[in-house]
């Protein structure tokens, strides 16, 4: 504990990547036996580049990256500690939504947003589509039935 306030100090003993998000929901898919395309924005930023180098990793994963300009990956930080999840750290917002728009001719009145965190929706609801909140098991059987 930090000796000016009650907060806890953390000592970094490792790190570990993973992809998530979209790339997450690929590596399940093919992880069941499927050969998947993943298409995603990308840009020059390290967290890009280790997003391709996990996705190349997996050979039933086609990693198909369209390169924007000034890109940033989103990223999330966990801290976990000995009894499990601490605390995480998220890069929500719209700029991959408007560099995507930018790039392709996107009709907001067809499309949707689907995420698991209030701030999904709030970043649906800013880019003035509609978004949808999954909490459920089967994402399939969620898409199916919305």
């Amino acid at each position: 504990m930090s000796p000016e306030a009650p907060v806890p100090i953390l000592v970094m003993k490792g790190q570990k990547y993973e992809v998530g998000g979209a790339g997450n929901v690929a590596r399940n898919i093919s992880n069941m036996g499927s050969k998947t395309t993943f298409i995603g924005l990308t840009g020059k930023d390290q967290s890009s580049i280790t997003v391709k180098k996990l996705l190349k990793k997996n050979k039933r994963i086609k990693n198909i990256s369209v390169s924007v300009p000034n890109f940033e990956t989103p990223i999330k930080t966990r801290f976990i500690n000995e009894e499990g999840h601490l605390s995480h750290l998220r890069k929500p917002g719209i700029g991959m939504l408007e560099l995507a728009e930018s790039k392709w001719a996107i009709d907001r009145s067809k499309s949707f947003l689907i995420g698991n965190k209030n701030s999904d929706i709030e970043c649906a609801k800013n880019f003035l589509i509609r978004g949808h909140s999954f909490k459920k098991d089967n994402l399939l059987n969620f898409i199916k039935l919305s």
